[in-house]
C-alpha cells in the first residue's frame, strides 16, 4: 500500500499538480483531515488504506481513460481501479 501511495501520489504531484505545490499539498491535507475524521466517528484504528484510497481516488477521476493492469494482468480504465481494490480488499480480507 505504500509503494500505491508513493506511485500515484507522484504522479499527481509532478502531473496535474505540477505548477501548483500548495494546492497539492491542500488535497494531502484535506484528505487527511477526513480520513481522520471519519476514523474517528467510525472507530477505524489505521488510517493508510483510506488515504491510499483517497489519493487514488484522485488520480484516478483526473486520468480517467488510462489503462491499468491489476492482478494477473486484468485491464482496464483508471476510473475503476479503486472499486476494484475496495472489492479486491473485501474478498481477501472478509471472504
Amino acid at each position: 500500500m505504500v509503494y500505491a501511495l508513493y506511485k500515484y501520489s507522484l504522479r499527481l504531484e509532478t502531473g496535474h499538480f505540477g505548477r501548483n505545490p500548495a494546492d497539492y499539498l491542500f488535497m494531502l491535507l484535506f484528505n487527511w483531515l477526513c480520513c481522520v475524521i471519519f476514523g474517528l466517528i467510525g472507530g477505524m484504528t489505521t488510517l493508510m488504506d483510506p488515504m491510499v484510497l483517497s489519493v487514488l481516488y484522485v488520480w484516478c477521476q483526473l486520468n480517467k481513460d488510462v489503462i491499468v493492469s491489476f492482478w494477473f494482468g486484468f485491464r482496464f480504465k483508471a476510473m475503476y481501479l479503486p472499486y476494484v481494490l475496495v472489492g479486491f480488499n473485501f474478498i481477501f480480507f472478509y471472504g
